[in-house]
């Protein structure tokens, strides 16, 4: 995992132990999993259990799955939504026939049915889509992925 987190018990009065021998109202955590608190005081004995778990949302991607290229300033154009830090990034469109008919390495650019080969539009239809990126983690580091879909045009 990398770095660390603190779990902190809600103020209590008593002795505290957890389950890894520490003792004390916090402890300090550095993989997931589940940390117990046995907390002891004159009323009795009581419990806490923490479930750690870790969910990595530092490259949330959205990718539609159809556009109307219609020039009525609604779903006109495609792009990416996403809020990733990315260190590399290629789209690439393909017809029926596996030609490609957009390409970029801006994460930011759109599509607005045009062919990438002239300045005509494509048929409406369905696209595929291929999306290779590697951007970088809640630890900094770089993973790099690949995802496929289909994209209907529809004007």
């Amino acid at each position: 995992m990398g770095s660390t987190r603190t779990i902190n018990l809600p103020e209590e009065n008593g002795n505290v132990t957890w389950s890894d021998g520490t003792e004390g109202d916090e402890i300090i955590v550095s993989e997931p999993g589940i940390y117990t608190a046995n907390v002891q005081n004159a009323c009795g004995s009581f419990i806490y259990e923490y479930d750690l778990t870790l969910t990595d949302c530092s490259c949330t991607i959205y990718i539609p799955n159809a556009f109307t290229a219609d020039s009525d300033n609604l779903n006109d154009v495609f792009y990416v939504a996403h809020d990733c830090d990315f260190v590399e990034y290629e789209l690439f469109i393909f017809n029926r026939w596996g030609e490609v008919v957009f390409q970029s390495k801006d994460p930011d650019a759109f599509w607005q049915g045009d062919h990438q080969n002239g300045n005509h539009f494509v048929p409406l239809g369905v696209y595929n889509y291929l999306l290779k990126y590697s951007s970088k983690d809640i630890e900094n580091r770089v993973a790099a992925d690949k995802i496929y879909g289909s994209i209907t045009i529809v004007r």
